[in-house]
């Protein structure tokens, strides 16, 4: 015997696509601000970090930065 796979309303799969699709637009608009949120804040750290590096000696930055900026490597830096 083979089983009956239920179809739905064509107007309920048009409404399910159209609120997928809004919900996938809103959750993309997110992201695209928060990625360009993200990258203003690593520019000015960079920029920050331009700042601060004339303020150590020769030769000390990257043991400067393990010491008092961990979390930034010397890549980063």
């Amino acid at each position: 015997m083979s089983e009956l796979i239920a179809i739905p309303n064509i107007e309920v799969l048009i409404d399910r696509v159209r609120t997928a699709h809004r919900e996938a637009q809103e959750q993309a608009d997110k992201a695209k601000e928060y990625a360009s949120r993200a990258i203003d804040r690593a520019l000015e750290a960079g920029d920050l970090l331009l700042l601060l590096k004339p303020t150590v000696k020769h030769g000390e930055w990257e043991a400067f930065l393990a010491e008092k900026l961990p979390e930034i490597s010397i890549r980063q830096a």
